[in-house]
């Protein structure tokens, strides 16, 4: 039995807090009351306490971090701009504002103003590693891989050992189906991350680096040729940490949920929608968790749950790629061809790479008998990812649907 290859040791992630990023809000809460309270008897450098209007200022951004976070969590997501936009009236240098905003606007499908927020943001707060990783990850999943390749590039040119630059540059390598190259980056995260843990107990892992450690050790699983190298188990471990250390991180906790998904059996599939119903309890504007609940819903034979969960996601979210590409799958299961052009076509504007949705528009292609469609979209495919096998399973299955109905 071959041995593995491969270690992770997911020790306790940093609970440290990055300025600016989720987490920034409870150290602010603990300092500015406590700002307050010191404020009468003592005296500032120059003997001179605290004016009155200092302490109002001080008392409004703490008032609109707790209630902006507050309202992120709940989905109130208009609250959160109004309140960032006064937030930087009373503090024009604080990176939670352009974190916040960017989020809300990433998640109610205003993508171009997210990555213009996030991008000015990183480069105004550069010490900012929530803001660093929100441009990259944006990049990347807007599918501009040679920008998000170049910002991690970039980064380890400054540091070699940065996590965050390391495993985006991972990811990008990953999307192009470069599996040789992602699997070397995703294998110095975690080589660098083992190393941190047996020094200090990974307390000098900035938090912003967890996520993208767990990352790392999921997909090394998938693409080692090593099939002992099983990292999954640790890298839930370490999400789990992390949620109970940073719980308004939502998306942790989605990336925990999908890690429970990858797992195919039911016990996998139960754990993932069992997250999603969580999240959705305390966010119903969670767009990514509807879609995960959605794709649940397939596994156990809800088309009609499957479909409301998509139409409710993309309410919050309109320009939601995978919500209309699954949705546009289930409309190709239906035969109702003419919905599925339409959500494809939406898709592939917003994002003219994505995989998925381009497979479920070749199936489309096949099945109608537009063969040489079919080819050339085949080839652009495997042109962008020569790995991309998902290609002819989600032909197949979308073909098979049909033929079992008619």
């Amino acid at each position: 039995m071959q041995q593995p290859t491969r270690t992770f040791r997911s020790g306790p992630a940093s609970v440290a807090q990055a300025p600016g990023g989720p987490g920034w809000w409870h150290l602010l809460l603990a300092i500015v009351p406590l700002l307050l309270l010191l404020a009468t008897p003592l005296a500032l450098a120059d003997d001179t306490e605290l004016s009155e209007e200092e302490e109002e200022r001080l008392e409004a951004i703490e008032r609109h971090t707790e209630k902006g976070w507050s309202a992120f969590r709940r989905g109130n997501y208009d609250e959160v701009l109004a309140r960032m936009k006064r937030l930087r009236r009373y503090n024009p240098d604080l990176a939670l504002a352009d974190y916040l905003t960017a989020k809300v606007q990433e998640r109610t499908g205003k993508l171009e103003s997210a990555r213009k927020t996030a991008a000015d943001g990183a480069t105004k707060h550069q010490a900012d590693d929530f803001l660093r990783a929100l441009h990259l990850r944006l990049l990347l999943e807007s599918g501009d891989v040679d920008g998000a390749l170049a910002g991690a590039e970039a980064a380890l040119e400054k540091d070699a050992q940065d996590l965050i630059g390391l495993a985006i540059r991972a990811m990008a390598h990953d999307e192009r189906g470069r599996h040789k190259e992602a699997l070397a980056s995703y294998d110095k995260v975690l080589e660098i991350y083992n190393a941190k843990v047996r020094a200090d107990e990974g307390e000098s892992v900035p938090p912003a680096a967890v996520p993208f450690v767990a990352r790392a050790a999921e997909r090394a699983t998938w693409l080692s040729p090593n099939p002992a190298d099983d990292l999954l188990v640790p890298a839930t471990r370490l999400l789990g940490r992390y949620v109970k250390s940073h719980p308004e991180d939502e998306d942790v906790r989605m990336q925990l949920a999908e890690l429970y998904r990858s797992d195919t059996g039911p016990r996998g599939q139960s754990l993932a929608r069992k997250r999603y119903r969580e999240i959705l309890k305390q966010n119903s504007e969670y767009a990514d968790a509807r879609v995960g609940q959605a794709w649940t819903d397939l596994v156990f034979w809800n088309q009609q749950g499957a479909l409301k969960s998509l139409n409710r996601a993309l309410v919050t979210n309109p320009t939601h790629v995978e919500a209309l590409a699954l949705r546009a799958a289930i409309n190709v299961s239906n035969g109702d061809y003419a919905a599925a052009r339409k959500s494809l076509d939406k898709a592939l504007e917003i994002k003219p790479t994505d995989k998925y949705a381009r497979s479920v528009l070749a199936a489309l292609h096949y099945i109608r008998g537009n063969k040489g469609d079919f080819a050339a979209l085949e080839k652009e495919i495997l042109e962008w990812d020569p790995t991309y096998g998902r290609l002819y399973r989600v032909v197949s299955e979308l073909v098979g649907e049909r033929q079992r109905r008619y």
